[in-house]
């Protein structure tokens, strides 16, 4: 008998879920998403600078605990963090909204 992959759980699970529950879990996901490619874009920020975990947490006025969970995506930062974050690594922070795709804005 040959061993399922998460993705083939995954998608049994979405399967079985009514349109209420996919939508809270894809809310969820795209938060979870979010706070992955914020932290990612920390890391590559930081080493770029050749600052290490704790330097930048020291700048920050953080912990390296702190910016290691947020370079992982395991928290959303918050704006304060992130505001932090970018005048530690000496850039601009910009936060920008933009329609989704298929979506249209009534008139």
């Amino acid at each position: 008998m040959s061993r399922s992959t998460i993705d083939q759980i995954a998608e049994r699970r979405l399967n079985e879920m009514s349109a209420e529950e996919r939508a809270e879990f894809e809310e969820g996901r795209q938060a979870v998403e979010l706070a992955f490619r914020i932290g990612n874009s920390i890391r590559e920020l930081r080493e770029a600078a050749g600052l290490s975990q704790r330097a930048l947490a020291r700048r920050m006025r953080t912990s390296q605990a702190q910016v290691a969970r947020v370079e992982a995506g395991m928290v959303a930062a918050t704006l304060s963090t992130l505001q932090r974050a970018a005048q530690a690594l000496d850039v601009v922070l910009t936060v920008d909204f933009t329609e989704r795709p298929g979506l249209h804005t009534p008139a």
